[in-house]
């Protein structure tokens, strides 16, 4: 499954998705309710004031949420999910990520029918308190829920003694600024880049003893999550030595040219979630504690770089090797 900001493309998609996940709420309430009778023109005028996260899963729009920001208020709106695919945990991860992309609000707002009880299960579950109720009419009452953003932990770029020099031509790749937006942006970035080749041109290889694409998607994938396990020893206070391993073996292991480019991107997008998550609740103790590896000193902080520069590094081969040749 892939979580990642819609395109105007999308709306249409999303607003039939919107008016078949709220056909339950409207049997409810005994009422034709706001949602299902939202235009798509009206959708497009709204696009451009607040960000639409979807989740996608083979190709297909299951889910989707929206929010904007006003004076360091975010509200959240129109959390949706195909029913076929409810109660797979999609609603909690479009909140997380809908959350992520507001990191300067202090404060977050919804709200949901008052006879909504999976909604209200699920605010709550995410932290969300009730702070008041509306009656609408007498088959409809809004109950109003806010929640407090966590304090953010700013995570700055990792002196040259914290990693190995081998690591440093990653840790340059790595521009300037919040780091969990870098890794966000990356993902969304690269997704939409990486999703338009064809499957015959995801199996290129631009010298025969080279990876295919879909080979190297992979290795970006499993770097991350070699990368991610140490850095989640090292934000525990693991001091034991960290173990390598060989990148070689795991491509000849891989099974990425046996797949759909669709699976291997789907992979990928897991991972990155996964690591966004793990990075996005580092206290900013965990952040600069160190670990060992290779009998040199790394921080928790400096693999975070790494992780993004790592993937810098064979997306620029990709742009400038594989994709030079396929077009000529």
């Amino acid at each position: 499954m892939k979580i990642m900001k819609s395109q105007i493309s999308d709306l249409k998609e999303i607003l039939e998705l919107q008016y078949l996940s709220y056909q339950s709420e409207a049997e409810i309430y005994d009422d034709s309710i706001q949602p299902l009778k939202q235009t798509l023109q009206e959708f497009s005028e709204e696009y451009h004031n607040q960000i639409i996260i979807k989740a996608e899963l083979n190709d297909r729009i299951v889910g989707s949420v929206r929010a904007f920001e006003n004076n360091g208020t975010c509200s959240v709106g129109k959390l949706i999910v195909h029913p076929n695919y409810q109660n797979n945990g999609i609603g909690t991860y479009l909140m997380n990520e809908i959350e992520n992309y507001f990191p300067t609000c202090n404060r977050f707002e919804l709200f949901t029918g008052h006879k909504s009880k999976r909604n209200l299960y699920l605010y709550n579950k995410l932290g969300y308190r009730v702070i008041k109720s509306v009656v609408v009419n007498e088959n409809l009452t809004l109950i109003y829920l806010e929640k407090y953003h966590k304090e953010e932990v700013m995570i700055t770029r990792p002196d040259q003694n914290e990693y190995l020099l081998l690591a440093k031509k990653y840790v340059d790749l790595v521009p300037d600024g919040n780091i969990i937006n870098i890794l966000r942006k990356q993902k969304e970035d690269n997704i939409s880049f990486l999703s338009k080749l064809t499957e015959e041109e995801a199996m290129f290889r631009y010298a025969q003893d080279k990876w295919t694409i879909k080979t190297v998607i992979g290795h970006i994938a499993d770097v991350e999550r070699l990368w991610s396990y140490r850095l989640l020893r090292i934000a525990r206070s693991d001091v034991r030595e960290l173990p390598g391993y060989d990148r070689d073996i795991f491509a000849e292991m891989s099974s990425c040219d046996h797949l759909p480019l669709t699976k291997v991107l789907d992979d990928y997008c897991a991972v990155r979630n996964s690591s966004i998550s793990l990075v996005d609740n580092l206290t900013k103790e965990a952040i600069t504690r160190v670990g060992n590896f290779n009998d040199h000193v790394l921080s928790a902080r400096a693999i975070i770089y790494i992780i993004v520069g790592h993937e810098t590094h064979h997306l620029n081969i990709i742009k400038s090797k594989y994709l030079n040749q396929l077009n000529n």
